[in-house]
This record gives structure tokens, C-alpha cells and sequence, in this order.
């Protein structure tokens, strides 16, 4: 899953298909996020693994400036 959050709420959310992972074990994603309609303010993209019983998250800041 990857989420983008702004002041911790949840303002939008996709589950994109994902390719089966390379030699190394890495599945390389790159997304993209209309921003128009978005205000600006401070932002947070999350994004969830999953496999099986096993989950990973990982979160990166960000900044949408007028």
C-alpha cells in the first residue's frame, strides 16, 4: 500500500500491482501523485509491504509548496 498522509490523516491510498522481485531480492516502483488538488502543507508518503505474516513500512516526508 502507499499512503499519503497530511497532519497524520489519511488523505489518499493505493494498492498498485506490484512485478515479482529482481536477483536481489528488490522490487524497483516508481509512482506518481496528481498534485493539483492538493493544499499546501507538509505531507507524509507511507508505504506497507506485505508478505504472508510478515509486514514492512517505511515513511518519507514531504513538502507541497505553493
Amino acid at each position: 500500500m502507499i499512503d499519503l498522509l497530511n497532519a497524520g490523516k489519511l488523505v489518499s491510498r493505493s494498492t498498485p500491482d506490484l512485478p515479482k522481485a529482481d536477483e536481489k531480492g528488490e522490487i524497483p516502483y516508481l509512482a506518481n501523485l496528481p498534485v493539483g488538488a492538493l493544499a499546501p502543507g507538509q505531507y507524509e508518503f507511507r508505504t506497507t509491504l506485505l508478505q504472508g505474516d510478515s509486514a514492512a513500512q517505511q515513511t518519507l516526508p514531504a513538502s507541497l509548496q505553493q
